[in-house]
């Protein structure tokens, strides 16, 4: 069943505040997602190609157990090449989000 970006949106939304252990893991996430789409700080091609084979990884979707965060949605979002900044409007991928 496909979802709608809005019901995406609520599936995945974060309580208003979001304890610090799940902050990390959702920075972990949010950091590799960026490296994937070649945003990270002098990242090559190799290590962006090695960022984008994470998605989808099981220890992808470890990290997405331990974010709160629905791993197949989000591998979905990747599949179907939605970017960073559509991700970025996310709360719990906010700057400060804690």
């Amino acid at each position: 069943m496909q979802m709608s970006l809005p019901e995406l949106s609520a599936e995945l939304a974060p309580p208003a505040r979001v304890e610090p252990c799940r902050a990390l893991w959702c920075a972990v996430l949010w950091e590799g997602w960026c490296n994937a789409h070649g945003r990270g700080a002098g990242l090559g091609p190799v290590a962006r190609a090695q960022a984008a084979a994470w998605i989808g990884s099981r220890d992808f979707h470890m990290v997405c157990a331990l974010a709160g965060i629905d791993g197949e949605a989000l591998q979905a979002l990747w599949q179907a090449g939605i970017g960073a900044a559509r991700v970025a409007e996310r709360p719990e991928f906010a700057a400060g989000a804690a």
